[in-house]
């Protein structure tokens, strides 16, 4: 048991991260890897009472570093990338407030999505430099032709349900919150990642331009409704905003839909025209050979995200924003140019070539466990009880029937709203079903393993 490899795949955002680390899951499984996979608080406890691996985390978060030391002395190796590492106000500013130094000092190796963020970091962290990896990211993976069947089946079910329709994407979950005010933002923000004065007037200035945005967009939803009253326009809100904000707007329209379900590329494959404003999933649908509308009615150099927005076509009113997508429902829409592919290929790396779930796996192999710590799964079962208490406490949910149902496995407890919107729970129905959609060369035999709520080992 101790010989065997151990590769620790925590999810945070299901709809984001869920296909992505299940390619990474398999792939590894097909170079010999035992995988473990689900919740992001179940694997991070699972990791800590098992037999040392190789753990990979979404992002280099201060509030992390309690995570990544503990990690260490269970003598697991740790690996990171950023999830939101693509759609970035600028790579500096990007590096001051994600990539601590201290932070990138605890891991081995940082996976980059491309050229553009690796020279971020090692131009701010220069000693480290050698812990920064240009790998990609499993996510652009599954938008390469080869492997894209996911997606696009995806996409056809959605076309097949509605028909042509207009997808806007939301993006403000800096602005849109669920709790709190701008204020509370600002400054939970700036005392968790230590912003300096400077730093933080920023970070107050960027967030009332994007409130600002926020608010034209709220115009924007009617605007297209009332344009197109025969097509419906879909709105995919991020999975960490307040979506009941969207759905106010919908209810007055019966060809508004909110729809915070199924995955943003999923939705984007079937979109006639995509309108968005500086967001990650405009880069995803240019890998998936599509060029966005950017919505843009209010414009500022230093505060707009460029590189989505340069892939896109742009719309700086809402009547613009109405003409283009009246062309994409027409059928005319332009072509990505030279100079936007080769922005995107130094954006990201793994457009061709080796893919990034090779690329990572090179890593993973590349890095060693310092010991091979202990399996107490005992221990693990009853932390992860603990923790789905704790969780069901906060909701104010918790009696004392489903405290004990939660202790003997007949219930996995009530999450908060928030943790639940942004995962909403994983089955092995839900795992059999993605592989199934995935093509027959990605599908390795394998044996899949529940071991608690939301966690499962898939080894060969």
């Amino acid at each position: 048991m101790t010989n065997e490899r151990r590769l620790f795949l925590p999810i945070e955002v299901k709809t984001r991260e869920l296909s992505a680390k299940l390619a990474l899951a398999l792939r590894a499984v097909d170079r010999g890897w035992t995988v473990y996979l689900g919740w992001s608080g179940a694997i991070q406890s699972l990791a800590a009472h098992s037999y040392s691996g190789v753990y990979l985390e979404k992002n280099l978060h201060p509030a992390r570093a309690n995570l990544f030391d503990r990690l260490r002395r269970a003598g697991h190796a740790l690996l990171a990338l950023e999830e939101e590492g693509l759609a970035v106000l600028n790579y500096d500013w990007y590096v001051t407030k994600n990539i601590r130094f201290d932070m990138l000092e605890r891991i081995d190796r940082f996976l980059s999505w491309g050229d553009m963020e690796a020279e971020a970091i090692c131009r701010r962290h220069p000693t480290l430099a050698e812990r920064v990896v240009i790998t990609g990211n499993p996510r652009a993976d599954l938008m390469r032709p080869e492997y894209s069947q996911v997606i696009l089946q995806e996409g056809a079910g959605y076309r097949q349900k509605y028909g042509r329709y207009v997808l806007v994407v939301s993006s403000f979950s800096r602005v849109n919150l669920i709790n709190g005010t701008l204020d509370d933002f600002a400054r939970n923000i700036s005392k968790r990642v230590s912003l300096g004065p400077e730093e933080t007037a920023f970070l107050r200035q960027s967030l009332d331009h994007t409130n600002a945005i926020f608010q034209a967009f709220k115009n924007l939803i009617p605007g297209l409704a009332t344009a197109f009253p025969d097509t419906p326009i879909v709105v995919r809100p991020h999975p960490a905003e307040n979506q009941k904000t969207w759905s106010q707007y919908a209810s007055n329209f019966n060809n508004v839909h909110v729809i915070p379900d199924g995955t943003a590329t999923g939705w984007i494959a079937g979109a006639t025209a995509m309108i968005h404003n500086g967001c990650t999933t405009a880069i995803e649908g240019t890998l998936l050979g599509t060029v966005p509308i950017a919505y843009r009615p209010v414009v500022s150099d230093r505060f707009d995200v460029p590189l989505p927005n340069e892939l896109s076509e742009q719309a700086l009113s809402l009547e613009s924003a109405i003409e283009l997508t009246d062309k994409r429902l027409k059928g005319y829409g332009p072509e990505l140019s030279p100079d936007h592919q080769a922005l995107l290929k130094r954006a990201v790396a793994c457009t061709d070539g080796r893919s990034a779930c090779d690329r990572i796996l090179d890593c993973a192999e590349d890095v060693h466990p310092t010991s091979t710590g202990r399996d107490s799964l005992g221990k693990f079962y009853l932390e992860n009880i603990e923790n789905r208490i704790l969780q069901t406490i906060n909701t104010g949910l918790l009696t004392a029937k489903s405290a004990v149902k939660i202790a003997l496995g007949k219930a996995d407890g009530f999450p908060s709203n928030y943790s639940q919107q942004k995962f909403p729970g994983l089955s092995k129905q839900d795992i059999d079903t993605l592989i199934e959609s995935f093509p027959a060369t990605m599908r390795p035999r394998l044996r899949i393993t529940r071991l608690a709520p939301h966690c499962f080992r898939l080894s060969a």
